[in-house]
């Protein structure tokens, strides 16, 4: 009994500041936290993403959660969780019984930039018998304040992201008393006599305090790479500086000075030399130092490749650029698995292109059984060294069985991951886990043609899959899949009464709720015998909203004999119920016959978008036997067109729809 009363009085999450990954506007956020008891909390005290928290005089206490590992029990102990550099200062607080009092990265990209940051002053960290106060700047093996996670295998530099120093002044308290001072006063809810809210005095206003002084060091402009022959007069340049905190150019000699050494660059040798810049910021004496890539070439010699910046292969077809000395002659490259060739045989079975740019680009090569490329340039009759890279393929993962295509389903590693389905999966009597926001999809799922039918998933909100961002899915049907969104009940453990219902969110659809940032591709695919039932906005058969600044890509499409009903809910749609601003959309090659579309609401249905606020490119639609009923807008293409301040074309071309009345039983339209 005191077990089961452990987990029913602890909480599994409490501070979420910045609610999906690559949130907009997120590095404005900016929390203070201070005289907190959080008992036996698992994790997010708190969670962060891209702005910034001080965290001062606060007790998180989980000691309590600890003891049930003794019956095996999984819990999750987690406190700082910075990421996505979001910073986080915690000072003279105390962390109780967390495995992992810091976090720094939750994202399945393991770069840097899904990285926090964070630093920790005059801390008490106790787990079991340890026992340790300090700093994360301690030098000292026993020192519990850092990551846990090794996607990287330093700690990233703190700072704010809003404001180079504390706007305000505070009060530190030992440590150690804490959690007296939180026994000895009362905690949770109260009033406070003589006290409104209304009248609070002395709040802070961004435009009067001293944002501060920092370099921002993705944006030191006019040092890019310089290309000169030999023996030319060195090139001098002028940098431009920003401030991280304003985004203001500064200015030199008044915000600061910088110092340019060019000693390692020998102007008679060809080679790619360094030039090395030191800016000094005159408020705080703040150093940064870059360096400018000075290449220098004998245009009598070969036209080499130098330089290159070729990524991960996305559904096996890889792209990327070659940086060379000038900006003509041919690119000859040549797949092989061999990790060495011969200059002849590329020129001799390679493909080419022609070079017209000192940076090279090449697109979407099919690099699915192959592990190297190799590249020869031939410029003036005269052949370069050859270049070879080594293809960084993606993880090929296969899925044979219900259990396998779950744990994709929830797998926060897919980025750089190669799903394939190798049969026919039959979801009969098999439930799926419930997934969040936290469930993105970020690899590629080739059905090979396959299969996926008899699913259920109930949910509140989402599809099979949640949230797709940089992914595809390809080459599979769907077969008698319902994805039904509604709330459910809450009743009390103790009296077995209702207290209250478990909400659900928008944006739902068969193959997912949203393509959320970047892009999403959804290509040969059909869905049949389906349903889409959701109580909330933005229900649509294949994907319930393309959100701003993502590009959706809906190719060759097939939706047959389906429905979506938006019982109480608006905005639906046949592919997908919504394209929002500063987005792109391509729709091509669709296919619908027997679709129906009901909507409570008195707002918009549309065959293939519901509403589009952006121009979108709509080609080779073929729409039979479709059923529209709402009290609002209907279309055969769109529910309603209503683009705003971007991409304001929209491109129609070879559709035909069959826009035959709805008739009740007496003939009346």
């Amino acid at each position: 009994r005191e077990d089961i009363e452990i987990v029913a009085a602890g909480q599994k999450k409490a501070f979420n500041f910045g609610n999906t990954e690559g949130g907009p506007n997120f590095e404005s956020i900016t929390v203070t936290m201070h005289h907190i008891y959080a008992k036996n909390l698992q994790d997010r005290f708190p969670r962060l993403r891209r702005g910034d928290v001080h965290l001062y005089n606060s007790v998180l206490d989980s000691e309590d959660l600890q003891r049930l590992r003794h019956i095996n029990m999984k819990v999750i102990s987690q406190a700082l969780v910075p990421t996505e550099q979001g910073a986080i200062l915690m000072e003279n607080s105390r962390i109780i019984g967390v495995r992992e009092p810091i976090k720094t990265h939750q994202a399945s990209n393991l770069d840097s930039d899904f990285t926090g940051r964070f630093k920790v002053v005059n801390s008490e960290y106790i787990f079991n018998d340890q026992f340790y106060l300090g700093n994360s700047s301690d030098v000292s093996f026993e020192n519990p304040w850092k990551r846990s996670n090794q996607n990287i295998n330093y700690d990233l530099d703190f700072h704010f992201r809003t404001f180079e120093n504390i706007p305000y002044d505070y009060t530190l308290q030992d440590p150690g008393k804490l959690t007296k001072i939180f026994k000895d006063n009362l905690i949770g809810a109260g009033t406070i006599p003589n006290f409104n809210w209304l009248e609070i005095k002395g709040q802070i206003d961004p435009k009067t305090v001293e944002r501060g002084y920092k370099v921002d060091e993705s944006r030191i402009e006019g040092l890019g790479t310089h290309i000169a022959k030999v023996n030319e007069k060195l090139e001098s340049f002028t940098p431009e500086i920003y401030n991280y905190y304003t985004g203001d150019l500064l200015r030199v000699d008044r915000e600061y000075i910088y110092y340019v050494d060019t000693s390692k660059v020998d102007l008679s040798k060809p080679g790619i030399y360094d030039i090395e810049y030191t800016f000094v910021l005159l408020h705080n004496e703040a150093e940064v130092k870059y360096t400018q890539k000075y290449v220098v070439y004998d245009p009598e010699l070969e036209n080499e490749i130098y330089d290159s910046n070729i990524g991960k292969p996305f559904d096996n077809l890889l792209s990327g650029e070659l940086d060379v000395f000038e900006a003509e002659g041919t690119l000859y490259y040549m797949l092989s698995n061999n990790s060495v060739e011969d200059v002849d045989t590329v020129l001799a079975q390679g493909l080419t292109q022609e070079i017209t740019s000192t940076t090279v680009e090449f697109k979407d090569i099919d690099v699915e059984l192959f592990d190297y490329i190799h590249f020869v340039v031939v410029s003036n009759e005269r052949n370069s060294s050859l270049f070879t890279h080594k293809v960084d393929k993606e993880t090929v993962v296969e899925i044979t069985t219900p259990a396998e295509f779950n744990a994709m389903l929830i797998d926060f590693r897919s980025n750089g991951k190669y799903y394939k389905l190798m049969n026919d999966l039959d979801f009969t009597d098999y439930e799926l886990y419930y997934l969040n926001s936290d469930n993105i999809f970020q690899g590629v799922l080739d059905g090979q043609g396959y299969t996926i039918k008899n699913l259920y998933r109930h949910g509140y909100g989402g599809g099979i899959f949640h949230t797709i961002q940089n992914g595809k899915i390809k080459n599979i049907t769907f077969d008698n899949v319902e994805i039904d969104i509604h709330k459910t009940p809450i009743f009390d453990d103790e009296t077995g009464l209702e207290v209250g219902m478990q909400g659900t969110s928008a944006r739902s659809g068969v193959i997912a709720g949203q393509i959320k940032g970047g892009f999403g591709i959804i290509e040969n695919i059909t869905i049949k015998n389906s349903k889409v039932k959701t109580d909330n906005n933005y229900g649509a058969m294949v994907i319930g909203k393309v959100e701003g600044y993502s590009d959706a890509v809906f190719s060759n499409i097939s939706i047959i004999n389906s429905e979506v009903d938006q019982y109480d809910g608006e905005y639906s749609g046949g592919i997908t119920a919504g394209v929002a601003n500063f987005s792109t959309g391509l729709f091509e090659d669709i296919y619908i016959n027997g679709l129906k579309i009901y909507e409570n609401k008195d707002k918009m249905i549309g065959t293939i978008v519901g509403r589009a606020e952006v121009g979108l490119t709509v080609r080779n639609i073929v729409v039979l036997n479709v059923t529209h009923n709402t009290l609002g807008a209907m279309g055969g293409i769109f529910g309603k067109d209503d683009r705003k301040g971007q991409n304001l074309e929209t491109s129609f071309e070879n559709i035909f729809t069959d826009l035959s009345p709805l008739k009740d039983e007496e003939g009346n339209i």
